[in-house]
């Protein structure tokens, strides 16, 4: 995998990078000490990367590329030693596959009934968990150990068989929903795979029917998830607010919401919040935006840093539902002086938040600003390029507000040069029937009263998908037309149509 080394080094938390250099301190051998550190602090501050033809003659110590390659393989081999020692009691997989490794270092010592406590440890670890491919590993150990032990075998041939039989009836059932899911995530959730929906609807009422009464919490998670798919493939929004409430309530009242279980949890609760919001239920968002943050401060934060940009997500539509897009600019520019969130945030989804904020409250200067931001970012030419065409279409709108048409007209011209073959694919096809009609208002600013004009617009705002608050897009045009029809701000027109909406 091509820069491997640099994403492992970028990825790094400031506590692991200071736990690799102990690490290296006391294990690294002297020559290649030096040699390892320097790379590793050159790639992580961003000075070299890896596969510069010039690396050789930055690295103190390395003559040719193959003197190189081996000082990078020790680095890449230390880092992910150090890792394993830093994370090999963070979680309880990590530690049930410790105790299978510890069992068989202890039988290669030929110390058999210590080898047997550490796989009695790791079989009842992995029975609460319902790992079935780790016990069905750990019973081959102990079959192993009772031929060599000369112990009774039956007990342990009987668990292994009945963990077969389950696995195998499983397993067709696994097969599909495998299948089934892919094909969704595919489909990108579009209303086309009505096959995909019907065939896997039958599978989960067949998966109930086999089961009965004897689901396991594991099994529970996996139909809900398949479940909320279907809902949300269906955009049935009021039946999938309805069903993530009545089981979000069931699985905490049976207990499902352990540490194991947990990320499940927060999962449930975003699926959740962006469910009420699509129904107008604005207390129940709050309610459970409340919740979420609970939850991610729990276990002592252990999915804190992972889900953090997701709680804040969640605040910033429940103060737009409630109407009050200025609360969630002061909670964002709140965020840019947290030390701490700098670390675990990607700032580019804070510069775009802000500045549809500010757009909302027609702050278009500071809209502009943060827009700017984001495009001469090192990141943006990174972003796919659906997503810099949207980017440069909010730009496109803000000019235009503010009035600066030849700076608008010259912003246009550069997209249809920038994105002309973009424009030739269908999925585009709003987008440049959208910055056409945005042409015709700078270059004409009457158009507008023409009704010929209002009649083209309206075709614009009939033809394409119905407004969702929360949706993953950054303004939406039809918003946007349809308040130029109406004479009113944008965030006037996105409460309008949202009440519509939230009342179907």
């Amino acid at each position: 995998m091509k820069y491997l080394l640099t994403n492992i080094i970028k990825s790094l938390k400031k506590e692991e990078v200071r736990q690799f250099k102990t690490h290296h301190s006391k294990y690294a051998q002297k020559g290649n000490k030096k040699r390892t550190l320097m790379l590793f602090d050159l790639i992580r501050n961003g000075k070299i990367d890896e596969y510069d033809a010039e690396i050789v003659n930055v690295v103190e110590g390395i003559k040719n590329k193959n003197n190189y390659y081996r000082v990078k393989n020790r680095l890449l081999n230390d880092l992910v030693n150090s890792l394993l020692s830093i994370h090999c009691n963070s979680s309880e997989e990590f530690e049930l596959s410790n105790k299978v490794r510890m069992a068989q270092i202890l039988m290669d010592k030929l110390a058999y009934d210590e080898a047997a406590f550490f796989l009695g440890e790791a079989e009842k670890m992995a029975n609460n968990d319902e790992l079935t491919s780790v016990l069905l590993m750990i019973y081959t150990k102990q079959l192993k150990l009772a031929s060599i032990q000369m112990t009774d075998p039956e007990p342990i041939l009987e668990k292994k068989e009945k963990l077969i039989e389950k696995i195998r009836n499983n397993d067709r059932l696994d097969h599909v929903l495998i299948k089934l899911s892919y094909r969704l995530l595919r489909s990108n959730f579009s209303s086309k795979e009505k096959g995909a929906i019907e065939i896997l609807e039958s599978v989960l009422e067949e998966m109930k029917l086999q089961e009965g009464d004897r689901l396991s919490p594991k099994a529970q998670l996996r139909i809900h998830k398949c479940a909320r798919k279907i809902l949300l493939q269906k955009r049935a929004f009021k039946e999938l607010a309805s069903y993530l409430s009545k089981t979000y309530i069931e699985f905490q009242e049976q207990g499902f919401f352990e540490k194991k279980n947990h990320e499940e949890k927060i999962i449930i609760l975003v699926w959740l919040i962006n469910a009420l919001s699509r129904v107008g239920e604005v207390d129940k968002v709050r309610e459970f935006t409340k919740v979420l943050g609970e939850a991610i401060n729990s276990y002592e934060g252990l999915y804190y840093d992972k889900y953090l940009w997701v709680f804040v997500q969640s605040e910033m539509l429940m103060h737009t539902l409630e109407g009050n897009p200025q609360k969630a600019i002061i909670e964002l520019e709140k965020l840019i002086e947290n030390q701490k969130a700098k670390n675990i945030i990607d700032f580019f989804h804070v510069y775009l938040n802000l500045a549809i904020l500010n757009f909302y409250i027609e702050n278009f200067e500071a809209s502009i600003l943060y827009v700017s931001k984001i495009i001469v970012s090192e990141d943006f030419r990174e972003l796919p390029q659906s997503w810099q065409l949207n980017i440069e279409i909010v730009n496109l709108i803000l000019r235009y507000e503010t009035g600066d048409l030849q700076y608008a007209e010259n912003r246009y011209q550069d997209i249809r040069r920038r994105f002309r073959t973009e424009f030739y694919q269908s999925q585009y096809e709003e987008q440049l029937q959208f910055i056409e009609l945005i042409r015709d208002f700078i270059l004409k600013p009457e158009m507008i009263k023409k009704s010929k004009n209002i009649s083209r617009i309206q075709l614009f705002i009939d033809k394409y998908p119905n407004f969702e608050i929360g949706a993953n897009e950054s303004l939406n045009y039809q918003i946007w037309l349809q308040s130029k029809l109406n004479k009113s701000s944008y965030f006037e027109t996105m409460q309008l149509s949202y009440q519509q909406l939230s009342t179907h």
